[in-house]
């Protein structure tokens, strides 16, 4: 989505460097059954978004390391990410009813230089961790700070 002043006629999602304009109208394509539409609101403070939008029902391999970059030729701006899938044997991130994991990093709009965002890693278990520890590229988080 792009947030402005004004309508952008120029913004458009690309799915693997295919115009999401033109997945939808390709049954074909295993990205097709999402349904991206595109969709345009003025919000009361003046703002107008502009979205492409779209749902997937059930992930496949073949969406896997899809990259998603949606670009405003308008404001020379883009935000892209990458669709990163674990497999269906997985055991959910090594969570289960009593032991919860979780890990967040930046949302797309925040993936840029100059941006910043918090990076979280957390377990809930009946007690406390004193073993538990966070990584970054392969060092420890309390040999960082």
């Amino acid at each position: 989505a792009v947030s402005a002043p004004e309508k952008d006629d120029t913004f458009e999602m690309y799915v693997n460097n295919v115009p999401s304009s033109k997945i939808a109208k390709d049954p074909e394509s295993f990205w097709h059954k999402a349904g991206f539409k595109r969709y345009d609101w003025k919000s009361s403070n003046g703002t107008v978004s502009t979205v492409v939008a779209g749902y997937v029902d059930k992930f496949t391999e073949r969406h896997n390391n899809t990259m998603i970059n949606c670009t405003s030729n308008k404001y020379k701006r883009h935000i892209a990410m990458k669709i990163r899938l674990r497999p269906a044997n997985s055991t959910n991130n090594n969570t289960d009813s009593k032991v919860r994991f979780h890990i967040r990093g930046p949302k797309p709009e925040q993936s840029r230089i100059g941006q910043g965002s918090s990076i979280t890693c957390a377990v809930s278990a009946p007690e406390k961790d004193d073993t538990f520890e966070m990584y970054v590229n392969g060092a420890p988080s309390s040999k960082i700070a």
